[in-house]
């Protein structure tokens, strides 16, 4: 049985009273979420994350650009790889590959975190086969972040690294960092489904 189906049959369970709970509806939205999705939010695109160096010598945005496998997929969360000790609030970002749309954003507070990190967007499909930017901001002195030097990034299937970017702007990385496609500046990263 699907899941959403599934998911259908208990809300329906809620309203005629079998279980008893004030909003089957947000049960249903609930259970399709988890269920359908496996996880809360979604599959993690690093499989893993590696590297040796982190800087703290630029402002702007950080991340990488990508490609979206053979399926198209929807992004849930984005996320960054957090260093022990930062403190401050970061911009994720979803761009289109020429930075002109903002397909999603959101603020995260990197205080007391530590590792892959993720919040959550308004979901957003992106198109098989498609290219597209994620990035975090960091700021000059203030921020420490991983460097591609020494950094390595393996993937699902869903979408391949094409290459670290960076951007003396704040709101979308725009230069080819000129490393291996596979890194990832600052960890800028998402969740997904299919």
């Amino acid at each position: 049985m699907p899941c959403t189906s599934l998911a259908s049959k208990v809300a329906n369970a809620c309203l005629s009273g079998i279980w008893k709970l004030r909003d089957p509806v947000q049960l249903k939205q609930a259970i399709a979420q988890n269920l359908c999705q496996g996880t809360v939010g979604g599959t993690a695109w690093f499989t893993s994350y590696t590297f040796s160096l982190t800087a703290n010598n630029f402002t702007g945005a950080l991340g990488c650009r990508f490609t979206v496998g053979a399926n198209p997929i929807t992004v849930r969360q984005l996320g960054a790889y957090v260093i022990p000790g930062s403190t401050r609030v970061h911009t994720l970002r979803l761009h289109t590959l020429d930075c002109v749309t903002l397909l999603a954003s959101a603020t995260m507070d990197f205080t007391g975190k530590s590792g892959l990190s993720y919040v959550s967007v308004t979901p957003v499909v992106l198109s098989a086969g498609s290219q597209y930017k994620v990035s975090c901001s960091v700021v000059s002195t203030e921020d420490f972040f991983v460097d591609t030097n020494g950094s390595n990034v393996a993937t699902t299937s869903a979408a391949t690294i094409g290459a670290s970017m960076f951007g003396a702007a704040l709101n979308c990385p725009n230069t080819d960092a000129g490393v291996a496609a596979t890194v990832d500046y600052a960890g800028a990263t998402f969740k997904y489904t299919l």
